[in-house]
């Protein structure tokens, strides 16, 4: 891959890691510096088969509760 290519293709991918996480964060209220990568992979994961519903109100996803 040409370095160009390379460069823009981690700017993207970091675009997309930083959407993830504040969806992380907005879903689970969780901080990313107190959670483990796998938490966050097996969020995500679980996401693809078992969406968290959205909040009809304001848009926003339902917090988890503890």
């Amino acid at each position: 891959m040409e370095i160009e290519k390379h460069k823009k293709r981690h700017i993207e991918l970091h675009q997309k890691l930083n959407e993830l996480i504040v969806d992380f964060i907005c879903y689970t209220g969780a901080l990313p510096s107190k959670t483990k990568l796998t938490e966050l992979m097996s969020w995500s994961h679980e996401q693809t088969t078992n969406p968290t519903e959205e909040d009809k109100k304001n848009g926003r996803r339902n917090k988890k509760k503890n």
